[in-house]
C-alpha cells in the first residue's frame, strides 16, 4: 500500500470533471479582457512502476516534456489573446509525497541503468533556482499547487481564492497565473503481469484505482489581483505508452475549451 502513496494525486486526476468548463466558468470571457500578461509555471514528473516499495522517477524526460507542453500552451494561449510573455518550469515532483523515497533517473547515463542501481531519493526532484534560492517564494508556490490540486469546482459555485497567488503574481508582475501540472505514469507489461498480478487495485480515500499507463494534465488560471482560480481543465489518456505524440492533443483538448 505505501508504494501508492506518492501517487495519490493520479487518483484524484481520473475524476476529471462531468461538467463543461465554460458552464463552471461563464463569468471568464468578461475577465478576459482584463488580462494584460501572463506567465505559465508548470511541474512535471513521469513516473515508472518497478518491482519493490518505490517507483522510478526520470527526472531528464520530465523536464523535456515540461518544456514542450509550456511552448505548445504559450503559443496556444498567445492565439487566444491570453498574452504569456514568459513560462517557466517550476520544478518535478512538488506534489508526490516529500516523505516517500523513489529511484531517481537525473543523467543520460542513468537511464541506461537497471532501477536498482539508481540512486533513492525524496521529492521534489528539480526546483528552480528562482524558488529553492527564495524559501518566501517557494513556499507560496507549494501553497499555490496544494490548493490547486484538491480543487473541485462545480457548475453554480461561488471561484475558490488562493491569498498566496496574489504574492507570487506579484513577485513576477504578472496579471494572470497560469499552472500547469502533468503527471506520467507508466505501468509496464512484464510489471502488470508479475508483480501487481495478485494486488492489482488499490482504495484511496473511497476510489478504487486500479493501476495502469496513464498520463494527466492539469490545468488552471488565476487572477492574480485577488488569487482567484478563474479556470480549471483535467484531462488523462489512459493506456499505451507515455511518448511526445500524446503532449499536443492533450494541449489542445485543454485550450480548445477556452474562450
Amino acid at each position: 500500500m505505501n508504494k501508492w502513496h506518492s501517487i495519490i494525486i493520479i487518483v484524484i486526476l481520473f475524476a476529471g470533471c462531468s461538467t463543461s468548463p465554460l458552464a463552471r466558468y461563464p463569468d471568464l470571457p468578461k475577465k478576459k479582457k482584463q488580462i494584460t500578461s501572463t506567465i505559465i509555471l508548470s511541474d512535471f514528473v513521469l513516473m515508472e512502476a518497478v518491482a519493490g516499495d518505490t517507483n522510478k522517477v526520470d527526472v531528464v524526460t520530465s523536464e523535456e516534456y515540461a518544456k514542450i507542453c509550456l511552448n505548445l500552451f504559450a503559443g496556444k494561449l498567445n492565439e487566444k489573446d491570453y498574452h504569456v510573455d514568459r513560462t517557466l518550469q517550476s520544478s518535478v515532483g512538488l506534489l508526490m509525497e516529500q516523505n516517500k523515497r523513489n529511484r531517481v533517473v537525473r543523467t543520460n547515463e542513468e537511464q541506461q541503468m537497471v532501477a536498482d542501481s539508481l540512486p533513492i531519493a525524496s521529492p521534489p526532484y528539480f526546483v528552480n533556482d528562482i524558488f529553492s534560492k527564495d524559501t518566501i517564494l517557494y513556499q507560496l508556490l507549494k501553497i499555490v499547487y496544494f490548493s490547486l490540486i484538491s480543487y473541485e469546482k462545480n457548475a453554480g459555485e461561488i471561484n475558490k481564492n488562493i491569498p498566496a497567488a496574489k504574492y507570487l503574481g506579484k513577485a513576477f508582475s504578472r496579471s494572470t497565473i497560469a499552472v500547469v501540472i502533468g503527471i506520467g505514469y507508466n505501468v509496464p507489461i512484464t510489471y502488470t503481469l508479475g508483480d501487481r498480478q495478485t494486488s492489482h487495485k488499490l482504495i484511496l480515500d473511497k476510489v478504487v484505482f486500479e493501476p495502469v499507463t496513464s498520463f494527466s494534465m492539469m490545468f488552471y488560471l488565476i487572477d492574480t489581483d485577488s488569487g482567484e482560480i478563474i479556470w480549471d481543465y483535467k484531462t488523462t489518456t489512459k493506456g499505451g505508452t507515455i511518448n511526445k505524440e500524446k503532449l499536443s492533443p492533450m494541449v489542445e483538448r485543454i485550450t480548445n475549451e477556452l474562450p
